[in-house]
């Protein structure tokens, strides 16, 4: 196994938000975490939370390729060259180093599914949040392809937001490319701040149930994929159009409805689900790299008796006033409380277990937002994300759809038997249009 990592020097400053003070040790702070943020790095400090995405490629790249790559991404992104300290009245910030080069490690690749014990092993390696970067890439090399996994801390980006990473990653292996600087990203405080929204009514939903977390030991997360044809995935979704809902609600009703059919749990208690909502359209971002997720949640009710489209129909009902600014700025504020400014981790992991447990999440990244065709490259297949909140019996489904095909990555600490197989049998026996 090779490492390389060379520094890549300092980027221009040009077109960055205004700097807030310089460090101790010459470090250039950026700006304060906003609420989702500072919940991700003290849930992170309970238990890791950082996430992961594999995507197959097609073609011959080299090392110094991928080398310049990383440097060029680093250098169009501000939070990759971020650490998160504390200012002097114990507020989280975002600070820049000098130099804080994206470790690249080389593996060669011998197995079909070598690349979900590797991003298994990424999950259970922490990121030391005192020192950038916070992102690095592993690269399983083979004679005319290659598996490229995408490991980041969910402080500085979501899922949504390693796609573009990524998409960067693969326009920048060109030895003569380079990047210009984005500006340092807003939160999603100061941009919802900046939109002046009117206080939204609040909502009574059902009561949480307090959740237990996960044991602390040397456990390897189980990763599993499924996928669905071109076929299928089309007709999925057309068939979800015509029954008034979603793609995503319909495999969120498969997975409920799996778990049940061998985990008694659910079959006798509320299914709650956390999704995972992209919002850089309300709030103006595009591909940045940073934060800009809200959250669907929903439930499945114990022996409700409604047939698979109508479970999808009550699922998409739950979800969309999520999907507002208003609904945005709910979620946002609810942050607020569970990760206050210097809260502690201890209070931060009480309040989380009392008030955000889940049961399943399922983080749909959707269709990937570039062409699977990026000069003689070819992407055939991206799986992820990878991640777990860390709550007792937590089950994780990463979605995306590349070429038409929609995959499904299954992550959890606890796995259940057979979910992903009978969970695709449930999406495959309701996909013909009636």
């Amino acid at each position: 196994m090779t490492v390389v990592t060379e520094a890549t020097g300092k980027f221009a400053e040009s077109g960055a938000h205004e700097l807030l003070k310089e460090g101790p040790r010459g470090e250039e702070y950026l700006r304060s975490l906003g609420s989702l943020e500072r919940w991700f790095w003290l849930m992170g400090k309970n238990r890791s939370n950082h996430h992961a995405i594999a995507a197959e490629i097609h073609g011959v790249i080299s090392r110094p390729q991928w080398k310049h790559a990383a440097e060029q991404v680093q250098r169009r992104h501000p939070l990759l060259n971020a650490s998160i300290v504390l200012d002097g009245q114990g507020r989280a910030q975002f600070t820049r180093v000098s130099s804080s080069d994206v470790p690249l490690t080389f593996r060669p690749w011998s197995t079909e599914d070598q690349w979900k014990a590797v991003m298994s092993q990424e999950l259970s390696e922490p990121f030391d949040t005192t020192k950038a970067p916070l992102v690095r890439v592993t690269v399983l090399e083979g004679d005319s392809r290659c598996v490229l996994i995408l490991t980041c801390h969910h402080a500085i980006v979501d899922g949504i937001g390693s796609l573009f990473l990524l998409r960067d990653l693969l326009r920048s292996l060109d030895l003569k490319s380079s990047f210009e600087p984005l500006q340092v990203p807003l939160s999603e405080n100061e941009l919802l701040d900046m939109l002046r929204l009117k206080p939204s009514p609040s909502e009574q939903g059902a009561a949480p149930i307090p959740t237990s977390y996960r044991s602390k030991n040397n456990t390897r997360a189980h990763i599993e994929s499924a996928e669905l044809t071109a076929a299928e995935t089309s007709a999925l979704r057309d068939r979800s159009r015509q029954e008034g809902t979603t793609l995503h609600c319909a495999i969120t009703t498969a997975l409920a409805l799996a778990g049940r059919m061998t985990f008694p749990a659910w079959r006798s208690s509320v299914v709650r689900v956390f999704s995972p909502i992209n919002v850089r359209a309300i709030l103006g971002l595009t591909d940045e790299c940073v934060i800009a997720v809200g959250a669907g949640l929903s439930g499945f009710l114990p022996s409700s008796g409604d047939s698979f489209w109508e479970l999808a129909r009550s699922t998409r009902a739950q979800i969309v006033p999520f999907t507002t600014p208003e609904g945005l700025n709910r979620i946002v504020k609810s942050f607020e409380g569970l990760a206050p400014e210097n809260a502690s981790t201890e209070f931060v992991a009480d309040m989380s277990s009392n008030y955000a447990g889940c049961d399943l999440v399922v983080s749909n990244l959707q269709v990937l937002p570039f062409e699977i065709q990026v000069g003689e490259l070819r992407v055939h297949r991206v799986w992820g994300p990878a991640v777990t909140f860390g709550f007792e019996a937590e089950q994780d489904i990463g979605v995306v759809t590349t070429g038409g095909t929609l995959t499904l990555l299954y992550t959890s600490y606890s796995a259940l038997p057979d979910l992903l197989q009978n969970a695709m049998k449930i999406l495959r026996s309701n996909l013909a249009l009636s």
